[in-house]
């Protein structure tokens, strides 16, 4: 059950730095400071269980999979945690967690019971399989094409699908994850880091996103040689960018992520820093 107190938010939000719930805020901050850790470990480094496989004290969970429109494996994984507390008698926020088996890592009951109250509902969108970041087809889904030919990360890994997986976000993960749950559509949040970071900036693009705040941590854009962040910034001169709270967290998370490849290192160091205090600049 989708619950909205403003029809025509597109209209009257604003760009720039959100002014999330401390919910959100906390929530954000949580997976931006421990994320660290599991960033700087080898991206094939199994996953352990969490809280969907162990159950927790603070949330009921449960887990369904989407396969993907072309048949391609993996499946989608996506987990639902909802608060145990007593249902509010409003509508609830709820957040979209980006790479969400990494997520699931540091949404442990003891995080989870730090955290303010009321808890949003929280939503992980992953991958079926145990890998912690399946970089294939977090490539293909989370990036842009920004000219005429699908593009190519600096390590080969096809990417530009970015439309296609917001079409299956919106018309399938979304309301398949929400169900009859009542949700308040102006507090619902998309968040994602590096390539994800990219697909929430795409979202947020997006004049029939279903969601209403975005926040990007570290986003990569440097992506086609700065080709992006050139179309960013000029549909943003032109005033052709949806205005919505978006927020942009920057460095953290990349001084610790190292991709062990000298050409994507080298773009980063080129255009990453600069581009992302462009982005806070223009947003402001």
């Amino acid at each position: 059950m989708e619950r909205r107190r403003n029809p025509s938010r597109e209209a009257d939000t604003k760009t720039g730095t959100a002014r999330l719930r401390p919910v959100c805020h906390a929530l954000f901050l949580g997976l931006l400071l421990g994320s660290g850790t599991a960033l700087a470990r080898p991206p094939a480094t199994p996953l352990g269980p969490s809280i969907v496989d162990t159950g927790s004290t603070q949330v009921e969970t449960r887990t369904f999979t989407v396969p993907s429109p072309d048949g391609s494996e993996p499946a989608y994984r996506i987990s639902v945690l909802v608060p145990r507390a007593a249902a509010p008698r409003t509508a609830r926020p709820c957040v979209y967690l980006l790479d969400g088996q990494a997520a699931l890592e540091h949404l442990t009951d003891d995080a989870l019971a730090a955290l303010p109250r009321p808890l949003p509902v929280i939503v992980t969108v992953g991958y079926d399989t145990n890998e912690r970041f399946p970089v294939v087809p977090r490539t293909r889904d989370y990036t842009p094409t920004v000219g005429d030919e699908p593009p190519v990360d600096p390590l080969g890994r096809r990417g530009g699908g970015s439309a296609a997986f917001l079409d299956l976000l919106q018309e399938t993960i979304v309301p398949q994850a929400e169900g009859d749950l009542p949700i308040d559509a102006d507090q619902r949040t998309i968040w994602g880091h590096s390539y994800g970071g990219l697909l929430v900036l795409e979202a947020a693009r997006r004049p029939t996103s279903p969601f209403a705040r975005f926040v990007a941590a570290s986003p990569s854009l440097w992506w086609e040689d700065g080709a992006y962040l050139s179309q960013l910034q000029a549909q943003l001169a032109e005033g052709k960018m949806p205005r919505r709270p978006l927020t942009v967290h920057v460095g953290a998370m990349e001084l610790v992520r190292k991709s062990g490849n000298s050409a994507m290192e080298r773009q980063r160091a080129k255009l990453e820093g600069p581009a992302n205090e462009q982005l806070v600049e223009a947003m402001r």
